[in-house]
């Protein structure tokens, strides 16, 4: 119940419950940590149990069980967009959240050479124009 509680708090201070990985709650506990192994064990996957119980407190704060539907890339363009034009460049902190989305984290993936080598050519080219390469 306690990671639940961190959970709640980060759902009540962010309006959901996309925490990125590498998130760590105020306490020092790796909060993005726990959610990750949480939607592994939903999935069957892991090490970790998940109990109906479990499930439907989760569901009750928002959880996401399926990342692939959290944001599509053009959002992600059009969130880079705006925090470039509000703040004058992309150099962020991996831990930065940006209107609910974890923006330092997306742009630290995109910007790592294996990542580079699965995206398409024009996505390649968008992330040029934004200065993100």
């Amino acid at each position: 119940m306690d990671w639940y509680g961190l959970a709640c708090a980060y759902a009540a201070g962010h309006g959901n419950l996309l925490v990125p990985r590498s998130y760590t709650a105020p306490n020092g506990k790796k909060l993005g940590r726990w959610i990750e192994r949480q939607r592994a064990a939903f999935h069957g996957r892991g090490t970790c149990r998940i109990t109906e119980e479990q499930v439907r407190l989760l569901d009750g704060i928002g959880m996401a069980w399926q990342l692939e539907t959290r944001t599509p890339w053009d959002r992600w363009l059009a969130l880079c967009g705006e925090y470039r034009r509000l703040y004058g460049s992309l150099n962020t902190a991996k831990k930065t959240v940006y209107r609910g989305a974890a923006l330092g984290e997306w742009l630290s993936v995109q910007r790592r050479p294996k990542r580079r080598e699965k995206l398409t050519p024009a996505q390649l080219g968008q992330l040029r124009e934004l200065g993100i390469l």
